[in-house]
């Protein structure tokens, strides 16, 4: 297969970084988010559970979580999330979220600081957690 007809198999997303001052000090929330990536022809959005100040996704209601699953259902946008840590309570926090919206990715980041052998050590004890939690989840 040829590299153009790769290309256009290729799902594209928005990530809430590139709006994360317009999260922080707008007037900017998920639902413009999806909003923009169905006016750019995008396929789905990537965000950040802590993005949005007191209107971020881990402090959303459920009926909030169920009307941006709506939404990005109606669109047909895909959401992915992400969390800026590998702590348990976050992972807790994210995987609730994410059954919540019917996310099916959802995507961690190891933020240690030390020796690497220490550093993957705790990471892979980490990961091993996060894909039970994922797992037991659904």
């Amino acid at each position: 297969m040829d590299i153009s007809k790769r290309i256009s198999k290729i799902n594209l997303h928005v990530n809430s970084y590139s709006f994360v001052l317009n999260f922080r000090y707008g007037n900017f929330d998920v639902m413009d988010l999806l909003e923009f990536a169905d006016k750019e022809g995008l396929s789905g959005i990537d965000i950040n559970i802590h993005y949005g100040g007191g209107s971020n996704l881990k402090s959303k209601s459920k009926q909030e979580l169920e009307a941006i699953r709506l939404r990005a259902k109606e669109l047909g946008l895909a959401i992915d999330l992400d969390v800026s840590s590998t702590f348990r309570e976050d992972i807790d926090e994210v995987m609730t979220v994410a059954k919540s919206l019917g996310a099916k990715r959802v995507r961690l980041y190891i933020r240690y600081h030390g020796r690497v052998s220490e550093l993957i050590r705790r990471a892979i004890r980490d990961l091993r957690m996060a894909a039970k939690l994922a797992e037991a989840n659904g």
